[in-house]
């Protein structure tokens, strides 16, 4: 239900509520419309069925709303994002993240993106939740003791974790190196306490995804020889000026299976020979493009997506294309996809109504 007027979005609301009461996802994302809040807790009333809930990016709903989802879905929410979600400039309540948390017992994928009230006691709520295989924990207040047991506590279910930019140091000895034969997707940031928590990546057999941004220690706890050898087919490491030879000589190495790749800016000259080899490379993220760059990367026969940082660099990518036209040069015979921003969504199977 995105870019719709108010009355449209309040009389989708209150037509679910009165005709279609076994709804069973609900997508808000970044509404903000006024009276957005009432029209949910009317939605509410009657759809007791959601196991879907997006109101991520939606400041006029707070805790009124997710204690009364808390309330009302008990038994059937799955999945929710509250991804920047909070009412009069705050954030969800502390007391109320951990409602939810209790009573959902259901809960499989949760994003509490910038959700500043979620410290140490909502980290060890949700390694309760015996389903939770997806979380999403950047910008939360958590500490990397927090999020080290969190993952130690749902090791043998969790896919996906996500934590940038958390807050204080641990409040007591971090656990020992994690190990968990699910985790496939693991992003990192600061504080850098917990990376030595995952130096030895083939401790995650299963690991596809690595995220590694923003952090002043890139070469020093990851092992990249290591790296080569697992089943990562995807890095994310953003944040950066100048990446280290260790990581440039593995990202060489693995660049034959890489699908998916975010970087900050890529004009140091290793990546000239590093890019041409990705071949099965579908989705590029970056902050910069020059048309040398651009001109490495038009040859990749499956590149489906591209995302840049701003506006500018697209204007960049277009004359680019034009220049290409005019001398009947193929160029990117893929990509069906150019976006601007680079992060990756929560959850590929999110729904929407």
């Amino acid at each position: 239900m995105c870019n719709t007027t108010p009355d449209v979005v309040l009389g989708v609301l209150a037509w679910i509520r009165d005709n279609c009461s076994h709804v069973r996802a609900v997508n808000l994302h970044g509404h903000t419309v006024k009276g957005l809040s009432q029209g949910i807790l009317s939605c509410l009333q009657t759809c007791h069925s959601i196991e879907v809930l997006n109101i991520q990016h939606c400041p006029g709903v707070g805790d009124e709303v997710v204690k009364m989802v808390a309330e009302k879905c008990s038994e059937s929410l799955r999945q929710i994002s509250l991804w920047d979600t909070g009412e009069d400039k705050d954030y969800i309540s502390k007391e109320v993240l951990l409602e939810l948390i209790r009573s959902c017992k259901n809960l499989e994928i949760i994003d509490l993106r910038g959700q500043r009230h979620a410290d140490d006691d909502v980290m060890e709520a949700l390694g309760s939740l015996r389903k939770l295989r997806k979380v999403a924990l950047a910008g939360t207040n958590g500490s990397g003791y927090g999020f080290a047991k969190l993952l130690m506590d749902r090791k043998d279910t969790m896919q996906r974790m996500g934590c940038f930019c958390l807050g204080s140091k641990g409040r007591a000895q971090l656990p020992p190196i994690m190990e968990s034969p699910t985790l496939e997707e693991l992003q990192l940031g600061s504080p850098e306490e917990m990376l030595p928590l995952f130096a030895d990546i083939t401790k995650l057999p299963r690991l596809k995804f690595l995220g590694v941004s923003r952090m002043h220690q890139l070469d020093t706890f990851i092992d990249w020889e290591e790296v080569v050898d697992s089943n990562v087919t995807q890095i994310m490491a953003d944040g950066y000026r100048l990446y280290p030879p260790r990581f440039l000589r593995c990202l060489g190495k693995i660049a034959h299976r890489l699908k998916y790749l975010s970087l900050s800016k890529i004009f140091q000259p290793e990546f000239r020979e590093i890019i041409p080899k990705c071949v099965e490379l579908r989705h590029l993220c970056v902050e910069k493009v020059d048309a040398g760059f651009l001109t490495a990367i038009s040859k990749l026969p499956k590149l489906e997506y591209f995302s840049l940082a701003k506006d500018a660099e697209l204007t960049v990518l277009k004359e680019f294309v034009d220049e290409a036209s005019l001398h009947e040069d193929v160029v990117f015979p893929s990509l069906t996809n150019v976006f601007i921003g680079s992060r990756l969504e929560m959850d590929s199977e999110e729904e929407e109504e």
